[in-house]
């Protein structure tokens, strides 16, 4: 099978080209005279199912990144001070990718603009949906 994706996307590539095989050999199991064990077909597409989201998280994570100089609200230009890698905590677990961190040019000590972070609405490295499912838990505190 010949699958076509586009550069923005070839994280994702690596991942289906090693769960395809497993998924065909799963399907073609029940047709045989052998007992399935079915706990591991629902760890196996468990798993399937967290690296692609991560995958795809990482993908999309990564295409909030920018390299050009920028201007934000009151009219200033920010061009890029240095790239870092920033991991970003999901239901799926940690997914680490490379931004840039930019500031006011000519301001060495200014307050920086991560725009990752802006783009994915990320609260202190939490993407949305893992900090609203976690907020009961930040709530409740240490024990």
């Amino acid at each position: 099978m010949m699958l076509q994706l586009g550069a923005e996307v070839e994280p994702l590539r690596y991942v289906l080209a090693d769960v395809l095989p497993l998924i065909a050999k799963a399907a073609r199991h029940p047709r045989s005279d052998e007992p399935l064990y079915f706990p591991a077909v629902e760890s196996l597409v468990a798993d399937i199912s967290t690296f692609v989201e991560r995958a795809i998280l990482t993908t999309i994570a990564s295409a909030c990144d920018r390299i050009s100089p920028m201007k934000i609200q009151d009219g200033r230009t920010l061009c890029v001070r240095c790239r870092r890698a920033v991991t970003l905590f999901s239901r799926s677990g940690p997914i680490t990718i490379v931004r840039s961190i930019y500031a006011p040019d000519g301001l060495p000590n200014s307050e920086t603009y991560d725009p990752v972070i802006a783009g994915c609405g990320a609260v202190k490295h939490w993407v949305p949906a893992t900090s609203a499912a976690m907020a009961m838990l930040v709530e409740h505190g240490p024990q």
